[in-house]
């Protein structure tokens, strides 16, 4: 297989969504392939992978993964890539948790400063309380979260940067978690600017609250694009961006059926608005998960917020874009270039500013 370094966000998102789906088999092929063109945005993106979307689901293999911050001299010294693919392939068969990312995704800086006054003003020893407080709402625990952590180490799109106090955010969440958690939220800081280390004590406190079964799916595959599975082509790649926009605006009954429901918004924001609906339907999809109330609880927060978003009845809304995502997988294939035989991606070949 060859890809360039153009290609590199469709290859890393076609691994995260194996990963997601439990797909083992589609890893090593792309894997590979992008091992060899750029193994240090491989490397960084799966240790963002590890806390994202496998967590407190599957510590022993995040851990073992994440010793050296999934530094090369580690990968070279434990297998090469043959190595890592063994790893990525052990998180794709075991369950996920990806609790802390769109726990993250709910923090308000509204709600905090609604109940606790200035966000910048509370101490990070206040907002540690705050956080792992039981009574108060997912929204105001996670902008907590981020003010004990701090934004300077954790950027998020709604607050302001500031520093919060590291230190003092692990020795709280040392009184609430493991050993192995504590490690991989060192480990996960180390390397990454994501919140999602940060909200993995939490996720472990509130999992020991509501211990359930595991909870099994099996996520729809729409096909292949052209090497890479069609989930892959999301709107993070410049092509699953214009294949949404060619989506909404070659498919009239998705379009009818919104109107209907009383959508009144732009093209601009039907497309922008699909493309969270399509990530919380089909890419942040996967196969075994922990099922705990927190996690039912922020999954459906989530789906609420894009529901008030649209000003549609959510459950109605989703189901049109469900029936119509057969047309998104065409439109992809149509954004996506062919291959050639023996070849994922043509070396030399420019596809676009593809985003992170």
């Amino acid at each position: 297989m060859l890809i360039t370094k153009e290609d590199k966000w469709k290859a890393v998102s076609h691994l995260q969504k194996c990963i997601r789906r439990g797909w083992a088999d589609k890893i090593p092929d792309v894997a590979r392939a992008l091992w060899a063109v750029d193994n240090a945005y491989l490397r960084y993106r799966l240790a963002v992978i590890a806390a994202e979307d496998v967590g407190i689901g599957n510590v022993a293999t995040v851990v073992e993964l994440m010793q050296d911050k999934i530094n090369k001299r580690w990968v070279d010294a434990n297998g090469g890539i043959e190595g890592l693919i063994v790893r990525m392939q052990a998180l794709a068969n075991g369950v996920k948790d990806r609790t802390a990312c769109t726990w993250g995704s709910l923090a308000s800086l509204q709600d905090f400063e609604a109940k606790h006054g200035d966000w910048e003003a509370a101490t990070p020893q206040r907002a540690a309380l705050v956080a792992f407080d039981e009574k108060e709402s997912l929204s105001v625990r996670a902008a907590a979260a981020l003010r004990a952590a701090g934004t300077n180490l954790f950027p998020h799109g709604g607050f302001p940067e500031v520093a919060g106090d590291w230190e003092h955010w692990m020795g709280v969440n040392g009184q609430h978690a493991p050993e192995d958690i504590l490690f991989a939220m060192r480990q996960g800081q180390k390397s990454q600017k994501e919140w999602h280390p940060a909200f993995l004590g939490m996720c472990w406190n509130d999992y020991q609250a509501s211990p359930t079964e595991i909870q099994t799916t099996n996520p729809r595959d729409f096909g292949d694009v052209h090497g890479y599975c069609s989930a892959g082509i999301d709107s993070h790649t410049a092509e699953g961006k214009k294949a949404i926009a060619s989506w909404w605006r070659t498919t009239p009954q998705l379009r009818q059926q919104w109107h209907a429901l009383g959508w009144t918004g732009t093209d601009s924001d039907a497309i922008a608005l699909l493309s969270s609906m399509v990530f919380i339907m089909e890419g942040g999809a996967v196969d075994k998960r922990l099922g705990y109330t927190t996690a039912q609880t922020v999954e459906q927060a989530a789906k609420e917020r894009w529901a008030a978003r649209a000003g549609m009845l959510g459950k109605e809304a989703a189901n049109a874009v469900w029936k119509a995502m057969p047309r998104l997988h065409e439109c992809r294939l149509q954004y996506v270039q062919s291959q050639p035989e023996g070849g994922l991606g043509i070396a030399g070949t420019t596809f676009g500013d593809n985003g992170p």
